[in-house]
């Protein structure tokens, strides 16, 4: 769901950092903040409410970092592609953390998007 765009957030805010002699140690700690959103299985598909707030959290302070740094660092052009670039993965997200017809949907079928993921089997099997 997101693991494609935190790349994606990683190469463009390694180029800004570094273009723009941003500071790199905040651009590191914005990008270690998303680490368990990538790192752990349970943070990848939450599939429980407790692990939906946690990732609703982490992810909302991993996006306020980046959108101090980008609003720092980025050109306004650089700025419109980058929130372009996200805009998807923030909806998505954004959905699961503040809508509850969403999260009741998300939650149905988190186990079977989870066992994709750690076991070897597939949904509907």
């Amino acid at each position: 769901m997101y693991i494609d765009a935190l790349v994606l957030l990683n190469a463009m805010l390694l180029s800004a950092a570094l273009q723009y002699d941003c500071s790199k140690s905040e651009y590191e700690r914005c990008v270690r903040m998303a680490d368990p959103l990538i790192k752990e299985v349970r943070l990848i598909f939450p599939d429980n409410m407790n692990d939906v707030h946690l990732v609703c959290r982490t992810w909302n302070d991993f996006v306020d970092c980046l959108k101090r740094f980008t609003d720092r660092c980025f050109t306004d052009q650089q700025r419109s592609q980058f929130n372009k670039a996200i805009e998807n993965p923030i909806q998505s997200v954004h959905q699961m953390c503040t809508q509850p017809r969403y999260q009741k949907e998300y939650l149905q079928h988190a186990p079977c998007m989870k066992g994709t993921v750690i076991d070897d089997g597939r949904c509907g099997s």
